[in-house]
C-alpha cells in the first residue's frame, strides 16, 4: 500500500554559491538493476503479492567512505532530539521520547548494533547512562541532498568519492543555526525504499514512520567531512529548490 501522509511545504531554495547533489534512489542505480534493493541479491524476495508477509520496505541507506562511528554523547543526543522536537511541535514529550527510542534502536539503521537496547546510553530516556553513548554510523538515505566540497578523489578499492560537508561533532550545536532552513545539507529525512512500483519503473519511497513520518537525522561525521561515492549522486543546478526526498514527492 502506498502511504501518502507527509506534507512538505516551503521547500527551501538552495544557496547558489554552493554545489549540491541529490543522493540517488535505488531505482536510479545500476547496482540495484534500476529496481529496489529488495528485488536484487542478496535480498531477492519473491515478487509481490506472492509473499505478502515479507518486508516491503527497508531503509534506503547509502554508506559513506569514513565509517568510523560517532559516539552519541549527551550533547549530541540533546541536539538531535531538539531538532526532532523543533520540527514536530505537536508531539507530546512522552510520544517524542517513545519515537526516539524506536528510531535509535540498534536493529533500526543508524546505530546498527550499538543502540540503547545493546547496552549503550540513551540520555533522552535516561537508559544505560553509566555507559558510553550509542554509536552513530555515518550514512545517509536516498533522495536527500549533500553539499559537494571539491572534486572527486581516488580512494582504495578503485572507486572515486566526492568530499561532502557534515557536522563536526565537537562544533557548537544550536538548532537555531543548524536546521532545515539554514543548513539543509546537514540534516536529512530518513527514507524507506519499497518494492511497489509507482510511475514507470520508479519505486515508492516513504518516510520513516517515527515522529509522524518526519524522522530527521543530523549528518554527523568525524572532522566534519566525509566522502560519498560519485555514482551515488546527481548534481543539482545551482540555486534550485531542494527536491523532496520521497516518491511520490510530498
Amino acid at each position: 500500500m502506498i502511504r501518502i501522509s507527509v506534507n512538505i511545504v516551503n521547500l527551501p531554495t538552495l544557496d547558489p554559491n554552493k554545489q549540491y547533489a541529490r543522493v540517488l534512489h535505488d531505482y536510479e542505480l545500476e547496482r540495484y538493476k534500476y529496481k529496489s534493493r529488495l528485488e536484487t541479491p542478496p535480498w531477492s524476495l519473491p515478487p509481490l503479492p506472492d509473499n505478502p508477509n515479507a518486508d516491503q520496505g527497508v531503509p534506503e541507506t547509502c554508506k559513506l567512505y569514513d565509517s568510523r562511528r560517532v559516539r552519541l554523547t549527551k550533547k549530541l543526543q540533546e541536539f538531535w532530539f531538539g531538532l526532532l522536537l523543533k520540527y514536530n511541535p505537536d508531539m507530546t514529550l512522552q510520544a517524542a521520547k517513545r519515537d526516539w527510542a524506536s528510531l535509535t534502536d540498534g536493529h533500526r539503521f543508524i546505530t546498527n548494533g550499538q543502540g540503547w537496547n545493546e547496552g549503550y546510553a540513551d540520555y533522552i530516556n535516561n537508559v544505560n547512562t553509566e555507559t558510553d553513548g550509542m554509536g552513530y554510523e555515518p550514512l545517509i538515505t536516498g533522495g536527500n541532498i549533500v553539499e559537494i566540497l571539491g572534486p572527486a578523489e581516488n580512494k582504495p578499492g578503485g572507486l572515486r568519492w566526492f568530499p561532502i560537508k557534515c557536522i563536526d561533532p565537537p562544533s557548537n550545536l544550536d538548532v537555531s543555526i543548524i536546521n532545515l532552513e539554514k543548513t539543509p545539507e546537514l540534516i536529512y529525512n530518513a527514507t524507506v525504499i519499497r518494492r511497489e512500483v509507482y510511475v514507470g519503473k520508479t519505486r515508492v519511497v516513504d518516510p520513516f514512520s517515527q515522529f509522524n513520518d518526519n524522522s530527521l537525522v543530523p549528518l554527523f561525521s568525524p572532522n566534519g567531512v566525509n566522502f560519498i561515492e560519485t555514482t551515488r549522486v546527481a548534481f543539482l543546478p545551482r540555486g534550485s529548490v531542494k527536491p523532496s526526498p520521497y516518491n511520490p514527492p510530498r
